[in-house]
């Protein structure tokens, strides 16, 4: 549930530096057909139709500054995995 509320968590982000002032969100749960459907809504400035077409691509990104994430293949650092 935390990688959900994480990628929650960067929308509603999102949605603040667009300018919203609203956001709705909505969350709709069929436990028997294992779905799970996250809407969120906003006020904010929206996108135009180009950026709108390119956001269909998970890849795309906006941000201008690229961070490293995820795991660098000659990285030093460790990394700890724990069963919940």
């Amino acid at each position: 549930m935390q990688d959900i509320s994480l990628h929650l968590l960067d929308i509603i982000e999102n949605s603040v530096r667009a300018g919203s002032k609203n956001i709705q969100i909505r969350i709709i749960k069929d436990a028997n057909a294992n779905f799970l459907r996250i809407i969120v809504s906003d006020d904010g400035i929206g996108m135009d139709p180009i950026t709108i077409e390119k956001a269909q691509d998970p890849f795309f990104t906006s941000k201008t500054e690229r961070k490293k994430k995820g795991r660098a293949g000659n990285s030093p650092a460790k990394t700890e995995c724990r069963t919940l």
